[in-house]
C-alpha cells in the first residue's frame, strides 16, 4: 500500500468484500469465540429428533467440535478453505451456530461480520509478506 493511496473504508465498499466475507465466517467456523453453549428449557420440549427434554433441563451443544465435523462440513473439516462461504446463500444458523440460532441468534451478527471484514481490509495491506514453505513436524502425536 502506497502512503498516497487513501483507501476506501465506507459501509457500501466494506459490504463488497465477499472473500473477507468468507474468510471471516471460516475463521469462526474453525476458531468460534464462544466454543461451547447451552440452553433451558422452560417448559417440556421435544427436539427435532424426537429427544424428549423436561422442563428446567438444560441441554448443552459444543459450537467447536461442531465447527469441525466431516459429518456437518465434509471431509475437508478441518481445512481451512474460505471458498465454502462464497455460495450466495449462507449455510443454515443450525449448521453454523457461531452466532447462535432460531429466534435467539445474535442481534450483533452484522455488526461483528462488519468490525472483522474492516479490520482485515485495514491492517493486511500494512504488512508485507512472504509464502515460507514449512516441513510439519510431529510432536507427541500431534502436528
Amino acid at each position: 500500500m502506497k502512503e498516497d493511496d487513501v483507501p476506501d473504508y465506507s459501509y457500501d465498499k466494506i459490504c463488497e468484500l465477499r472473500y473477507t466475507h468468507a474468510v471471516a465466517m471460516e475463521v469462526l467456523r474453525l476458531h468460534p469465540s464462544v466454543p461451547f453453549d447451552q440452553k433451558s428449557a422452560i417448559n417440556d420440549d421435544v427436539l427435532p429428533n424426537g429427544t424428549f427434554i423436561p422442563a428446567r433441563a438444560t441441554v448443552g451443544y459444543l459450537i467447536l467440535p461442531m465447527g469441525r465435523s466431516e459429518r456437518i462440513w465434509g471431509e475437508d473439516a478441518l481445512q481451512f478453505r474460505p471458498e465454502r462461504f462464497l455460495d450466495a446463500k449462507e449455510p443454515s444458523q443450525f449448521k453454523h451456530t457461531v452466532f447462535n440460532a432460531g429466534p435467539r441468534s445474535c442481534l450483533g451478527k452484522p455488526l461483528a461480520l462488519m468490525i472483522m471484514k474492516m479490520a482485515l481490509a485495514y491492517l493486511l495491506p500494512r504488512f508485507d509478506s512472504k509464502i515460507r514453505m514449512v516441513t510439519p513436524v510431529l510432536i507427541n502425536g500431534a502436528w
